[in-house]
């Protein structure tokens, strides 16, 4: 408060930089022993609290790495898919997929899809979206079983890890080594370790002992690499 009045002038933007370049800020969610037996609750703030991203990020980083998401700016909204289940739940089915000539239009960024105040897309309302019947002051994470059925079981990550496929394909990579080396670096942004390579590689090995195709272990290896941790939150 000092700085901001005395030393800023009251200039907020100052501020802003003086916040962000601070090491508070700048701090990651690595644990430490010795601090973690005095302050287990991160009351004074050694470190970062890990958080999930919202839910609306979740499925947009989703679409990224699978390589189907739209970035382009502005223009028509998009009603996504939802499944017939969800839709004979509604009094009046006013969802009308968005249908343009462009199939990729079904990948708009999550900020460009319609929100229906009686109805609203089950993934985002399963990773805690906003609420719209009431006004929204704060968002709460949840953390319960039906985000990891979520996570694995639904019709759009099942998709999500076909066009996971479908990437790894368009990148030409053939070994399973090097799929799994794109993988890891689409998913988590770093190389994968020679041991998360070799238990990528095993992976294969024990699917594909059940007379499974290549493909589907590619696949049901995409659904893993979206539901790991260190995808959908922030260290």
């Amino acid at each position: 408060a000092h700085v901001f009045m005395h030393e800023y002038d009251w200039s907020i933007k100052k501020m802003h930089k003086y916040i962000l370049m601070s090491s508070a800020y700048r701090m990651s969610s690595k644990s430490n022993d010795a601090y973690l037996a005095i302050d287990p609750q991160n009351d004074n703030f050694w470190r970062f609290n890990m958080q999930r991203l919202p839910a609306e990020d979740i499925r947009d980083s989703i679409l990224k790495v699978t390589g189907k998401l739209m970035t382009n700016y502005g223009g028509a909204s998009v009603y996504p898919k939802i499944s017939q289940e969800v839709l004979e739940g509604q009094s009046r089915v006013t969802w009308n997929v968005s249908k343009k000539n462009d199939p990729r239009h079904q990948y708009r960024r999550t900020v460009y899809t319609y929100t229906k105040r009686s109805l609203v897309l089950p993934f985002i309302e399963g990773m805690d979206g906003p609420t719209t019947d009431t006004s929204c002051a704060v968002r709460f994470v949840t953390t319960q079983p039906t985000q990891s059925l979520t996570m694995l079981n639904s019709e759009f990550l099942r998709q999500a890890s076909k066009d996971f496929v479908a990437n790894v394909k368009d990148k030409g990579l053939k070994s399973n080594k090097e799929q799994i080396k794109y993988i890891w670096n689409q998913v988590t942004g770093r190389h994968a370790s020679d041991k998360t390579i070799q238990e990528g590689l095993s992976f294969f090995e024990e699917f594909m002992k059940s007379s499974a195709s290549h493909d589907l272990a590619l696949q049901q290896y995409c659904l893993i690499a979206l539901n790991l941790n260190e995808f959908i939150y922030l260290d």
